[in-house]
């Protein structure tokens, strides 16, 4: 993001149209991306073809993002904005806090008094509406595990 914030600051320099290629983005930073002047996004594990189709799309001044073209800007962010938005349950605010301290699910379970099934349930759901996948959550519990043990 720290280039895309000097590309976007004023110059004489003729504009340039950004697409960012990243391995993950979250919703929050795909609206800063958006904010900074990016046209597009794509991820990493896309297909050739839909980098080249990037490409074309934003040199003919629309947007890309993810795998698609976005024609309407201001639809795809309010959109974008409601999503990330999605309001959270009180146990969640709690259940993210223990997962961000690297407790498993059982751990949680214990913790808070429900079932590991119930457990998975939140934390996936606390996943999905921050927009943070798989291996995004392995690798915070791999460092929460390791700040854990060493106190």
């Amino acid at each position: 993001m720290e280039t895309l914030r000097e590309l976007s600051a004023p110059s004489d320099a003729s504009p340039v149209r950004v697409i960012l290629l990243t391995a993950a983005i979250k919703k929050s930073q795909l609206l800063e991306a958006l904010d900074l002047g990016a046209r597009g996004v794509v991820l990493k594990d896309s297909a050739t073809q839909v980098l080249f189709t990037a490409i074309q799309t934003v040199m003919a001044g629309e947007y890309w993002m993810g795998r698609e073209r976005v024609s309407d800007l201001g639809q795809f962010r309010i959109a974008l904005q409601s999503a990330q938005d999605e309001a959270w349950r009180p146990r969640e605010h709690k259940i993210n806090a223990a997962l961000e301290a690297g407790y498993s699910d059982k751990e949680i379970a214990e913790r808070f008094r429900i079932s590991e099934n119930t457990a998975r349930y939140l934390r996936n759901s606390i996943y999905r509406k921050l927009g943070v996948g798989f291996w995004e959550s392995a690798w915070q519990r791999i460092k929460g595990f390791f700040r854990r043990d060493s106190r």
